[in-house]
């Protein structure tokens, strides 16, 4: 009977050895912050395809400002960060450069305008400060005339003619030209950036997200 009995301990014990493995990965999510370009789209299939290979992990996935994003990672908040920022900012694993281009209406340009319009993110987007430095630096009066939060938003505003933005030269739009000759701006670069935590998930995440990022915005 006690030989019986230990079997089935053991069988009990180890079931709840699983089950507690499975508690633990459950109550410790994998947390992802990313732009809101990268959101959708291109990264959709990448986080399905992570989601079907590991079913014990959930996954959390946070887009907004790169402002907002960095703050979140920098207060613990996320395990991944892919974000917009200068270059050679911190000590991300990996980065890529993001060409910035001016871009207007190709139906109701807005360019030949005093002042000068301008579609904006909100004021800690990273666009925005680029655009009004540069426009000071070369003394061209502007005015504010659209604000969002959403790309997609500032890329509607561009296309129907309500002002001029700055926006990553790769997201141009059929509906919009790029503005040759205008003030220089600083380089930005996409990077992202993991946190103290280590485990096969997340190392796996930051390699998936590296590859796509290698396909989307070219070499490093």
């Amino acid at each position: 009977q006690g030989e019986t009995l230990l079997g089935l301990a053991r069988r009990i014990l180890g079931l709840l050895a699983r089950a507690g493995e499975r508690v633990s990965e459950a109550s410790h999510p994998l947390r992802l912050g990313v732009p809101e370009d990268f959101a959708a789209g291109a990264m959709t299939p990448v986080l399905a395809a992570f989601a079907r290979t590991h079913p014990q992990v959930r996954l959390e996935v946070q887009s907004d400002l790169s402002h907002a994003l960095w703050q979140a990672f920098e207060g613990g908040e996320l395990d991944l960060a892919l974000i917009k920022q200068g270059r050679g900012q911190g000590e991300p694993i990996a980065r890529w450069r993001e060409p910035l281009a001016w871009v207007d209406s190709r139906e109701w340009p807005a360019a030949g305008r005093d002042p000068l319009p301008l579609v904006v993110f909100p004021s800690e987007g990273l666009y925005r400060r680029q655009m009004i430095d540069a426009l000071d630096a070369e003394g061209i009066p502007w005015r504010i005339a659209y604000v969002s939060g959403s790309l997609a938003s500032l890329q509607g505003a561009v296309s129907a003619g309500i002002g001029v933005s700055l926006l990553p030269a790769r997201l141009l739009q059929p509906d919009q030209v790029v503005l040759a000759h205008w003030p220089a701006v600083r380089s930005v670069e996409l990077a992202l950036h993991q946190g103290p935590g280590t485990s096969e998930p997340l190392a796996r995440l930051g390699e998936a997200l590296i590859a796509l990022c290698d396909e989307v915005m070219g070499p490093r």
